[in-house]
């Protein structure tokens, strides 16, 4: 984009034919400069560093145990996080259901809300799920170490991926964030729900006719239109 010189930044040329200040200026002499973008390049205000916790409890990942390795690792991982008052956490877990906590200090124990329609799916509170760490990390810890004793006796095996997704970023959407999802199965229920590919007639088919290139394409397009649209508010 070509801008008009400002005045003041207009230079002579030494007898090199180089700029007098050229060497006073970094963005005239340095391989690389950072200029600090101002106001007016910002979407929005900067925004607080937000995570947000989305744990699978299907009966595999309870059985093969990657529902308590997930929520040890994220317990591990909170004194990690950058530090400052405004830093805030949520956290959900799905099977064929989606299960909210709002982790409010003034509560005894975090209050689970589930959200049973995965076609259109809604977060059931506006407030209180994503919480600064510094006034929610007691409670927090608490609901990690209790998740798996919690769905130890879960024998539900389907799984809401997508729809869970669309619940974590409902709730991201007034502030961004990241949103970091543990799956252990393939999404078998609502939105961008999938089956295996493999076992679709394979004994009948000769090995020369397997179209091995269609198994890299994605049956259906919902992750890549709900990048898109995570983008947007920056999740």
């Amino acid at each position: 984009f070509s801008n008009d010189t400002p005045r003041e930044y207009l230079c002579n040329l030494g007898p090199d034919g180089r700029r007098r200040d050229a060497d006073d200026r970094p963005e005239l002499c340095r391989g690389t400069v950072e200029f600090i973008a101002t106001k007016e390049f910002l979407v929005r205000e900067p925004m607080p560093a937000v995570y947000f916790f989305l744990v699978d409890v299907s009966m595999n990942a309870i059985q093969t145990g990657a529902t308590a390795a997930a929520c040890s690792a994220i317990s591990q991982s909170l004194s990690d996080l950058p530090e400052g008052p405004r830093t805030m956490v949520g956290i959900a877990t799905f099977d064929s259901t989606i299960h909210f906590y709002s982790l409010k200090r003034a509560q005894q124990q975090p209050l689970m809300l589930i959200v049973p329609d995965i076609q259109d799916v809604y977060t059931p509170l506006q407030m209180d799920l994503i919480l600064p760490v510094s006034e929610c990390r007691d409670s927090l810890e608490q609901l990690l170490e209790s998740i798996p004793s919690m769905f130890e006796n879960n024998r539900v095996a389907d799984s809401a991926f997508g729809a869970a997704m669309k619940a974590g970023f409902l709730a991201m959407k007034p502030t961004g964030g990241k949103l970091l999802v543990f799956q252990s199965v393939l999404p078998s229920v609502g939105t961008g729900s999938l089956s295996a590919r493999e076992t679709e007639g394979r004994s009948n088919i000769s090995s020369g006719d397997k179209e091995a290139h269609k198994l890299l394409q994605p049956v259906d397009k919902t992750l890549k239109t709900m990048a898109l649209e995570f983008a947007e508010y920056q999740v």
